[in-house]
């Protein structure tokens, strides 16, 4: 159940409603901070970045109970992120959503809503629901912190805090603070708490991950889906809307 809640993070924090509002005085600086650092992530050609996920017991503490690994990447104008056994990928052909735990792949044709993983970086999706904020530095960082005062049951975090590297303003960590008790294991029960989930990014001074559209799946002359020899095994899901 937490690891369904984590993955929601869309999925970390993949944000992609977009939605339009207008910025108010007292967010000026926030925004003016991660303008740049939206900036970072759609200038760079290419970047590989390993993220670890701490999952933490209360709202203060040390106590880890859940940690693991993933990545996202950026080759031109193709996407890549790993959590939890899943990939996403975006191309500009489509989408595909890869569980590798239920042996399936989800393709959703063409990017005609424009996403991508810069959407992670979205400011405008922040600032929508993040609307008591401010800004500060601390030694080579700055510290963006986000809070939501309004009420909103789909919003999974109460409070967001960004680290960004002070001369780039690229993300080195965030902390994510649950909004509502969610459930903990102790001496073999749940127990209901709060929590935080922080994410530790390391950026890799040269690409590692490579990928191709053509390494997963092929579209024959007459449109026609099929999945290269090496996911054989996996069953190929259609999104509803596609033919």
């Amino acid at each position: 159940m937490m690891k369904q809640k984590i993955l929601q993070i869309k999925i970390l924090l993949i944000l992609f409603l977009g939605i339009q509002f207008t910025i108010k005085a007292q967010d000026l600086e926030v925004k003016e901070v991660l303008s740049k650092t939206e900036e970072f992530y759609e200038n760079q050609e290419s970047y590989d970045v390993s993220v670890t996920y701490n999952m933490f017991r209360g709202l203060t503490g040390t106590n880890i109970t859940e940690s693991y690994q993933g990545s996202f990447a950026k080759d031109k104008d193709k996407y890549l992120m790993k959590v939890l056994g899943s990939e996403i990928l975006q191309f500009n052909k489509g989408k595909l959503i890869i569980n590798h735990k239920e042996k399936t792949i989800r393709y959703e044709k063409g990017a005609s809503d424009n996403v991508s993983m810069t959407s992670l970086f979205n400011i405008d999706e922040f600032l929508t629901y993040y609307d008591k904020t401010k800004a500060q530095t601390k030694g080579n960082a700055i510290v963006c912190e986000l809070v939501s005062t309004k009420k909103n049951f789909q919003l999974p975090y109460g409070k967001v805090v960004l680290y960004l590297n002070k001369s780039d303003y690229s993300i080195t960590k965030q902390v994510l603070y649950f909004s509502s008790l969610i459930p903990f294991a102790e001496d073999n029960k749940q127990v209901q708490d709060y929590g935080r989930l922080e994410l530790e990014m390391t950026y890799q001074n040269q690409q590692k991950s490579t990928f191709s559209w053509e390494e997963y799946i092929n579209i024959s002359s007459d449109n026609k889906a099929t999945l290269q020899e090496k996911y054989k095994a996996y069953a190929l899901l259609h999104q509803s809307n596609q033919q």
